[in-house]
């Protein structure tokens, strides 16, 4: 399932439907809004995280 979030959320980046200034929303939060695990949400974005998609800090939401 979280490869499924990863590749949604992939999609939507290369489709420019996010900007590099936007942050993502907190895994809880996402979680919540498409009533799914923290841990699937949590998964999609290290995924996405490792193959260089998106930037984080100790304390920050995620970036592009």
């Amino acid at each position: 399932m979280y490869l499924q979030l990863a590749n949604l959320l992939l999609a939507r980046i290369k489709m420019g439907k996010f900007s590099p200034e936007q942050k993502f929303p907190s895994s809880l939060d996402l979680a919540y809004l498409l009533k799914l695990n923290r841990l699937t949400v949590s998964k999609a974005y290290q995924e996405l995280y490792m193959e260089g998609w998106l930037t984080s800090a100790v304390g920050k939401k995620l970036n592009l």
